[in-house]
């Protein structure tokens, strides 16, 4: 067999994992370590009576919450439609300048 040209390496012939696995072993921990200094701070703050609480109380506080997290998402929503908005005019801007020819007459 002629070795002047293996081919591509291994690794390159092998589809890339999900970036799925990338997120379950390199952030849940960090979701569930951050959740947890929560529990412990709101266990601070409250003691037991969270988990004395009737569970419609905890229906209704789940509820707000969701509310709080649709009006940061709405904010945030804003904020990105802004940024998504110059990024859009910045790249007009480029594509106007580079059509453009420059002083010799000659395309840039």
């Amino acid at each position: 067999m002629n070795d002047f040209h293996q081919g591509p390496q291994r690794r390159d012939c092998l589809p890339a994992p999900p970036a799925s696995d990338h997120a379950i072993r390199n952030l849940w921990p960090v979701f569930t370590e951050d959740v947890h200094a929560r529990l412990i701070a709101g266990a601070q703050a409250y003691g037991d009576e969270s988990f004395r609480r009737a569970p419609a109380d905890l229906i209704e506080e789940i509820r707000q919450e969701v509310r709080d997290v649709a009006g940061w998402s709405f904010i945030l929503d804003c904020r990105l439609k802004n940024i998504l908005e110059r990024i859009q005019a910045i790249d007009a801007l480029s594509l106007h300048e580079t059509a453009q020819p420059d002083i010799q007459g000659q395309d840039r």
